[in-house]
């Protein structure tokens, strides 16, 4: 049995430049791998099966999708049993499904004797999801087009506290794209910008917001979650941030001393019952082998 751990994602920015003709949208963001983590347990089958501990209520989870599609790509794989611990809160911006699918479609490669075409199974990853070709690297990288291109930055240690408020949106994705309007439409040059500052290590604490195309609809589609952010600015002093389409939030740190100080202030402050709260530390392999604590 081949057990791996799966990493959320922050997007440390993202702006959306217009629509493609295909009916995506074109995007520039900066995927920044973290600490909080699903375990995936794939083993050999008799047929392709997939378990997700506890349940999570999706139309299809993406590892089934990855499964069928890495089969129709190349049919000599083996069939697999993939069961999924959860840890990563689903739909909240974290690409929690996507990194599952990505450590599937890497875990296949130690399930067959002979050698498997990366170029291939990069394919499929595109195929499966916007955000799962990222996951096949990790780490830091800059993602275009529909997010499936990734030019890995160097990486840097970045400390953080992820704010998951406990508010279920159906078809998130979908529903948060519909908000978005031509006036929501920039450049890219935000992201390009904190890129070069990645590459030059000066990215620890922004002064600002970070740029992210999704923060004006999700406040104006949930005001509780910008009541939320507002009142945790307010405590710490700090801007907090949005990742992908939300709802998760999050505030940089300086240091994992620091992440854990504001994580043990913030649930002095915020009942469980409105938020998760997790301390992460960016993470650089693409498979992590380690203990998902900070």
């Amino acid at each position: 049995m081949i057990r791996i751990l799966a990493p959320a994602k922050l997007n440390l920015g993202l702006e959306i430049l217009g629509r493609r003709s295909d009916g995506y949208h074109e995007i520039r963001t900066i995927f920044c791998a973290v600490s909080l983590f699903d375990q995936i347990s794939v083993e050999r089958s008799s047929a392709d099966q997939v378990a997700c501990l506890p349940p999570v209520a999706v139309p299809e989870n993406l590892v089934t999708v990855a499964l069928r599609k890495a089969r129709e790509a190349l049919p000599e794989l083996p069939h697999a049993r993939v069961t999924i611990t959860k840890r990563i809160p689903a739909a909240a911006g974290l690409g929690g499904a996507s990194s599952d699918a990505a450590a599937t479609l890497s875990s296949l490669r130690y399930l067959t004797s002979g050698p498997i075409d990366g170029c291939q199974i990069a394919e499929v990853a595109a195929n499966c999801g916007s955000d799962v070709p990222f996951f096949l690297h990790s780490g830091i990288a800059v993602g275009a087009g529909r997010g499936e291109q990734i030019r890995p930055l160097p990486f840097m240690p970045i400390h953080a506290v992820i704010i998951t408020p406990r508010i279920d949106i159906p078809d998130k994705t979908r529903a948060m794209y519909s908000q978005i309007g031509e006036n929501d439409w920039t450049d890219g040059s935000q992201v390009v910008a904190l890129a070069e500052r990645l590459v030059r290590h000066e990215l620890t604490r922004p002064d600002g917001y970070l740029p992210n195309a999704f923060r004006r609809p999700l406040y104006d589609l949930f005001p509780v979650i910008g009541a939320l952010a507002t009142e945790i600015e307010m405590d710490l002093g700090c801007s907090v941030q949005v990742t992908g389409a939300g709802p998760s939030l999050f505030v940089l740190c300086s240091s994992a001393a620091e992440s854990l100080s504001v994580r043990h202030r913030l649930s002095a402050r915020i009942d469980q019952n409105r938020a998760q709260l997790h301390a992460v530390r960016s993470v650089s392999r693409p498979l992590i082998a380690e203990s998902p604590d900070v």
